[in-house]
């Protein structure tokens, strides 16, 4: 039986790398062009530099085994040096130089020495000092390259600036004002009375207390008193009329506690109010030589101390109290101050005076920037001056680039080319009489001097007898940081000037508290007789001359040009105002008040005026006035006028 065989084809039988290397590839690759050395690249492999760490430790990816580097031999770059070294090295190992000790001469040819090229500043200010063994640390080949000698640097000469030349002024001698011992009498008999009289009260009401400390006044003494843990401060308030009877004092003021202190301060009336003569505070020979012309006297604290009011810094003063309290004295000692201290030139004042007797001494000194004003439009027109004058202020401060008044003395104090400006201080003796009469614009300008004046160098001094919410609105007080009250009448009175009550409990006579918007104090208001002022005022005008900024007449003038606001129509914020009211559709009074901060009686007028040219319609009684026109008929309207 014959065997069954499957015939197979013998193939040569080749390797797989044979067949690889036949296959030829669809695509050639195109070699490689760089961009910065083109088609001669060298075809081998790079690694990237190291960015961070160890530079040999990231390399030993690429290394052999045995020759790794070991990362605890390579912490931290530092050369390891045998502090004991062998016996065994040879002489001939320490007679080999070390490399980087060679000498220059031993190095090639193609080895230069660098020498450093010391860089001079021409206008530095160059000093000379001696230097010890200097020597040594200089090398010889050293030399400076840049300069063939040594330029001695220049002087800068300044162009001497000549004070501006100022009118005359003689300020008043201090022997025209009164002075004298201004010592608080020390009772003592009286004192320890009142101090037993607080204990033995606060022990019948079972309070856990004591006086600890006491301090005299020339009005006042204020006895601390210190209590126990545990007790409420109320408790000492609410036996203040019990402490009046026991203390047989016509008035108490008690303050729980006092500001910055753990004790409750209890202020007493003296027996006897010691005068605090002006004279005296001004003899201070450190107040007259601050150099600060609106730095003005107040009176003296309970400490004893003086204090001074900087209108500068204030930046305006509300002053209120009823006839009698001191409020007009105040007022004098602030405007007496600026007249012995302060030059013509540098301060100006604006008196307002309604009640017409209260600046009458004060008539044609050079101090004034107009004469003494007593008639309420004619006040109007002073303020809004003023208003005016601020207004161009700052743009004179726009165009020096400077920011408030202070900046901008010093550009005048250096420049000659720089007209000098003074302070313009602003004193209203009584704003409730001037608000009766020309009350709306008399708002609106203190209330765009109080937020707008501080930086221009003007400052609002307004006092009132009767601190009504009518008179003193919430829009004046916001803006007015500085408060004085002397006696009131009633605790509301108070508030409204200091925002809380305690006036209501002063004695007059010049004790008033005085509130700079971060601390408050009680403070004896200085004295000054009328028959001072009178000496001061008429030294004055027999040695100087009155140089008025504008006249009442001048006034006078401006009110009759701008009193058309009967008409409205020639008012600076009528166009304005039509242009809101044609826009919005809207003809409210009360809208255009909010909106452009004018008065009522000049709101109106200008309405007025839109009526008589078509612009909006008749009154509607109840109902709210319409609009005629529209924005191009408008334009046309107001090219006519």
């Amino acid at each position: 039986m014959k065997k069954f065989y499957i015939p197979q084809v013998e193939e040569n039988e080749e390797s797989v790398e044979e067949k690889e290397q036949k296959k030829e590839p669809k695509v050639k690759p195109e070699p490689f062009v760089s961009t910065f050395f083109g088609t001669k690249v060298k075809d081998e492999i790079t690694f990237t530099g190291a960015q961070f760490g160890n530079r040999g430790i990231q390399y030993d990816a690429f290394r052999d085994k045995d020759k790794r580097i070991i990362k605890d031999d390579y912490k931290d770059y530092i050369i390891k040096t045998d502090i004991f070294e062998s016996e065994s090295k040879s002489e001939d190992d320490y007679a080999k130089t070390i490399t980087y000790e060679k000498k220059e001469n031993d190095l090639p040819d193609y080895y230069e020495t660098f020498s450093y090229e010391t860089k001079l500043e021409q206008d530095r200010n160059i000093e000379n000092f001696e230097v010890k063994n200097e020597e040594q640390y200089i090398d010889e080949e050293v030399v400076l390259t840049n300069y063939k000698e040594v330029i001695n640097p220049k002087e800068e000469i300044k162009p001497t600036v000549k004070p501006k030349s100022k009118n005359k002024y003689i300020a008043p001698p201090l022997s025209l004002l009164r002075r004298g011992r201004n010592i608080t009498q020390k009772d003592n008999k009286a004192t320890l009375f009142q101090l037993e009289s607080i204990d033995s009260t606060l022990k019948e009401f079972n309070i856990a207390g004591q006086v600890v400390k006491y301090t005299k006044g020339p009005a006042v003494t204020q006895f601390e008193v210190q209590l126990e843990p545990g007790i409420k401060v109320q408790k000492v308030k609410s036996i203040a009329s019990n402490l009046q009877a026991n203390l047989k004092a016509r008035t108490l003021r008690i303050q729980a506690p006092i500001p910055g202190k753990s004790t409750i301060g209890i202020e007493v009336p003296n027996p006897e109010t010691d005068i605090v003569l002006f004279g005296n505070l001004l003899a201070d020979e450190t107040f007259l030589n601050d150099g600060n012309p609106m730095n003005v006297i107040l009176g003296l604290g309970l400490d004893g101390e003086a204090v001074h009011l900087n209108i500068a810094k204030s930046p305006h003063c509300l002053i209120g109290g009823t006839t009698g309290s001191g409020k007009s004295v105040c007022i004098n000692s602030m405007i007496a101050s600026i007249l012995f201290k302060a030059h013509p030139d540098d301060v100006k004042l604006i008196l307002i005076d309604p009640k017409i007797i209260e600046f009458s001494n004060y008539e044609d000194i050079p101090h004034l920037a107009t004469p003494v004003i007593t008639e309420p439009k004619v006040a109007a027109a002073a303020l809004k001056w003023a208003v005016e004058e601020m207004e161009n202020r700052y743009q004179l401060f726009r165009s020096l680039r400077v920011r408030e008044y202070e900046e901008y003395s010093k550009v005048a104090a250096n420049n000659l080319e720089v007209k000098h400006i003074p302070y313009i201080v602003i004193i209203i003796d009584e704003l409730a009489d001037l608000m009766l009469v020309a009350g709306n614009d008399v708002e609106d300008y203190i209330q765009r001097l109080t937020q707008k004046g501080r930086a221009s160098g003007i400052h609002l001094i307004i006092a009132t007898q009767r601190p009504s919410v009518d008179v003193i609105k919430g829009t004046i007080k916001t803006n007015i940081p500085t408060r004085i009250a002397f006696l009131v009448k009633t605790q509301v009175d108070s508030s409204i000037i200091l925002d809380h009550s305690g006036a209501e409990k002063l004695l007059g006579n010049g004790d008033m508290l005085y509130n700079d918007s971060v601390s408050e104090q009680r403070v004896q208001g200085a004295f000054i007789s009328p028959k001072e002022i009178k000496d001061i005022t008429n030294f004055i005008r027999n040695n100087c001359n009155t140089d008025f900024i504008f006249t009442s007449e001048d006034l006078q003038e401006k009110m009759d040009n701008n009193t058309n606001f009967n008409d409205g129509i020639n008012d600076e914020y009528f166009q304005i105002i039509a242009r809101y009211v044609v826009e919005n559709q809207n003809a409210s009074i009360n809208r255009i008040q909010k909106t452009f901060g004018i008065g009522f009686n000049r709101a109106q007028a200008i309405i007025q005026g839109l009526e008589e040219l078509g612009i909006v319609s008749e009154n509607l009684g109840s109902r709210a006035r319409t609009v005629q026109v529209n924005l191009e008929q408008l334009e046309g309207i107001l090219d006519e006028l």
